[in-house]
């Protein structure tokens, strides 16, 4: 009986052992390998998302090679979240931080305020409520 429960104590503490011990390095390396790198999120895509209008949209912004402007390309389906969208031209960003969306003529058509990290909510029109944020 001494010999027994001897026997199953030095089995139990080597159980033990061999399952908390480190893992073999070589697998790890396997399975790390195998998990794709992600995809880096192109910082000129922003997507327009209103709760109101339950519709979202992707905006992209060309910038300039220097100042504050950018060209945008707008798809028609963003006026189903605001009327006239699709006619923003140019993304101008304000000392403030604020970024206006403009026509080609000049005419402001939106207007957005910083808001957390890389997004921006809406301040003009005051409806629909909009967000710009960040694509990832």
């Amino acid at each position: 009986m001494r010999y027994l429960v001897g026997t199953l104590a030095a089995l139990a503490l080597f159980g033990g052992v061999a399952l908390f011990a480190p893992r073999d390095a070589v697998r790890d390396q396997e399975v790390t390998r195998s998990i794709p790198d992600p995809v880096p999120a192109d910082p000129n895509v922003y997507t327009l998302t209103s709760p109101e209008a339950e519709q979202t949209c992707q905006i992209r912004k060309v910038p300039a090679a220097a100042g504050r402007d950018a060209t945008l390309s707008v798809p028609a389906d963003c006026d189903t979240i605001l009327p006239g969208l699709s006619t923003a031209r140019l993304w101008t960003e304000r000392p403030d931080g604020s970024v206006s969306l403009l026509a080609d003529g000049g005419a402001q058509i939106a207007l957005f305020a910083v808001a957390d990290g890389t997004a921006y909510e809406s301040i003009a029109p005051s409806r629909p409520l909009m967000a710009l944020a960040a694509s990832e």
